[in-house]
């Protein structure tokens, strides 16, 4: 698995994981002769604030769990619903059009860094956005000059 798809994977476990896990069941039914033998992994709960380091070499404070996201890339996007994010979706481009839920999304781009309507974008408020790349270099500069955290990941097969 490539740099790029770990550090993204990653990142979004921890903020999934940081949600919680516990549904407060309680346990029923009646008890086997024999004690079951139960595994389990220590599970790491990242606590905000977070920092991220990104493709452009910076490093990214995530000050709170990002509660409306923003993706400008569709390879990024799917990743986002496929570790459990779509939720948290509030945008993307025209070209994410993976799963179906996208079409529900705010689109504020196509896929060229030229067509992004920063005003749309800055109006939905997002508190982290995801962007591909060096092309979008002048894109991240200007938002993170708005104070919002950018992740820029390479998009690579």
């Amino acid at each position: 698995m490539n740099t790029f798809y770990r550090k993204l994977i990653l990142i979004l476990l921890a903020l999934v994981v940081s949600t919680g896990c516990g549904s407060g069941a309680s346990e029923t039914g009646s008890r086997s002769a024999k004690p079951a033998t139960v595994v389990t992994e220590p599970q790491r709960v990242s606590e905000f604030p977070v920092i991220v380091k990104d493709d452009r070499g910076l490093e990214v404070s995530i000050p709170k769990k990002p509660l409306r996201i923003v993706s400008l890339l569709p390879s990024h996007t799917e990743i986002l619903y496929a570790v459990g994010a779509g939720t948290q979706m509030v945008g993307c481009t025209t070209f994410c059009d993976f799963p179906a839920e996208t079409g529900q999304l705010e689109k504020v781009a196509l896929s060229n860094p030229d067509s992004v309507s920063l005003e749309t974008l800055v109006a939905l408020q997002p508190d982290l956005i995801f962007l591909g790349g060096d092309y979008q270099r002048l894109l991240a500069e200007q938002l993170t000059k708005l104070k919002i955290p950018v992740l820029s990941f390479e998009s690579q097969s």
